[in-house]
C-alpha cells in the first residue's frame, strides 16, 4: 500500500570453520528472535555423497542454490538468520579446488551486493563432532583466521569499522547463544 512502511530486512549470517556449531546457533537465534531461518543447502545436497566425491560443479550447483534459498526467504519481521553464505562457499571453492572460476566470482560478487549483513563469525571453541560431510578437523583455527581475515577485507573495502560487519561468537551451549544475541542487539541499535 501506498505510504506504508515496512521493516527493513535484516540479513544475519552464522559464519566460521567447520564444527563449530554453526547450524545449531542460526536455528536458535531464528526462533528465538522469531526470524526465518535459512539452513545450509549443502547438507541436503551432499548427504549420501562421500566427501571426497564432489564436484566443483556441485559446489557450483550448492551456491546457487543457497543464493536462491536466501534470495526468496522473505521473513514477517524482516530478519533472515542464515546458516552460511557467499563466503563459506568461497573458501570451501578455494579450499578444495584453488582459484573459483569467473562463473562463480559473479555469482558471489552478486550475492554479496544483494543487501545488508551482519556476521557472526563463531569461534572454533566447540568440540570437534565427526560428522561425515566434515574435511578439516586439524584445520579450524586456520579456517577461521581466513574468515576474519575476509570479513576485515570486506569492513575496509566499504570504509566500515569491523564491529559494524561482524562479531565473534564464542563460549558453550546457553552462553554461547547470549553472546550472539548481545552481538545482535548491538549490531541492530547501529
Amino acid at each position: 500500500m501506498p505510504g506504508e512502511r515496512h521493516p527493513p530486512r535484516r540479513v544475519v549470517v552464522v559464519t566460521g570453520p567447520e564444527s563449530c556449531g554453526k547450524s545449531t546457533l542460526a536455528h536458535d537465534l531464528a526462533a528465538d528472535r522469531g526470524g526465518i531461518w535459512v539452513a545450509e543447502v549443502a547438507r541436503d545436497y551432499l548427504t549420501g555423497a562421500p566427501s571426497t566425491g564432489y564436484t566443483p560443479q556441485d559446489l557450483l550447483h550448492i551456491a546457487q542454490r543457497q543464493y536462491a534459498a536466501e534470495t526468496c526467504a522473505h521473513p514477517a519481521d524482516g530478519l533472515t538468520i542464515l546458516d552460511t553464505d557467499a563466503l563459506v562457499l568461497e573458501l570451501w571453492w578455494r579450499e578444495r579446488f584453488g582459484a573459483p572460476p569467473p562463473t562463480f566470482l559473479d555469482l558471489l560478487d552478486r550475492w554479496l551486493a544483494q543487501r545488508p549483513r551482519y556476521y557472526l563469525l563463531c569461534q572454533p571453541d566447540l568440540p570437534w563432532e565427526r560428522d561425515p560431510l566434515r574435511e578439516h578437523s586439524a584445520e579450524r583455527e586456520r579456517l577461521y583466521d581466513w574468515h576474519e581475515r575476509r570479513l576485515q577485507g570486506l569492513a575496509d573495502a566499504a570504509a566500515m569499522p569491523a564491529q559494524a560487519l561482524y562479531g565473534v561468537v564464542s563460549g558453550r551451549g546457553p552462553a554461547r547463544l547470549d553472546c550472539a544475541r548481545g552481538l545482535l542487539a548491538a549490531w541492530e541499535r547501529g
